[in-house]
C-alpha cells in the first residue's frame, strides 16, 4: 500500500476554510489544467453521500466515485473509491484551527494499485502526479480565501 501526505496553511479562519469546502462549486476549481473534470453527480459531503465524476487526461477517460464517510462538523471527511482506477483509494481530509486567521488543512491518501496493465499504468501516473494536483489544490484556497 502507498502512502501520500500533503500540508497546506490557509491564512483565513477555519469557519471560512470550512464553508469553501463545503461549496459543491469548490470541486469544480480543485482540478488543474490539463485535467478536465465532468461531474454526474454533486452532492454535499455528508455520510455516504457520492459524488459521480469522469476525468479526462487528454483522451483518456476515467470514472471515478468516491464515496464520503466520517464527516464532522467541519467538513472533515474520509473519501472512499467506490469505483476509480486503484484497487483501493482512501483519501482523509481534515481541518485544524491553528489561530484566528490561519487553518491548515491535511490531507492523507492511502492507495493499492490494481493488478492490470491498463489500470495499473493510470494509477501509478495520477500516483506520481498528486504532487502536482496538491500543489494546485493549495494554491486555490489561498488566491481564493487570502484576507
Amino acid at each position: 500500500m502507498k502512502q501520500y501526505k500533503h500540508r497546506t496553511l490557509v491564512k483565513a479562519p477555519l469557519e471560512c476554510v470550512a464553508e469553501f469546502y463545503k461549496d459543491r462549486s469548490t470541486l469544480k476549481r480543485l482540478a488543474p489544467p490539463p485535467i478536465i473534470v465532468k461531474f454526474h453527480e454533486i452532492l454535499p459531503v455528508c455520510e455516504c453521500s457520492k459524488t459521480e465524476l469522469t476525468l479526462r487526461f487528454g483522451p483518456i477517460p476515467m470514472q471515478r466515485v468516491p464515496i464520503h464517510s466520517n464527516v464532522d462538523p467541519h467538513n472533515d471527511f474520509t473519501d472512499t473509491q467506490d469505483s476509480g482506477p486503484f484497487q483501493k483509494w482512501l483519501l482523509r481530509h481534515s481541518f485544524h484551527y491553528l489561530k484566528t486567521d490561519s487553518t491548515g488543512i491535511i490531507d492523507e491518501i492511502q492507495v493499492e494499485d490494481r493488478n492490470h496493465p491498463i489500470w495499473g499504468l493510470i494509477g501509478s501516473l495520477m500516483w506520481i502526479n498528486l504532487p502536482v494536483l496538491f500543489g494546485y489544490r493549495t494554491w486555490v484556497p489561498r488566491q481564493t480565501l487570502r484576507n
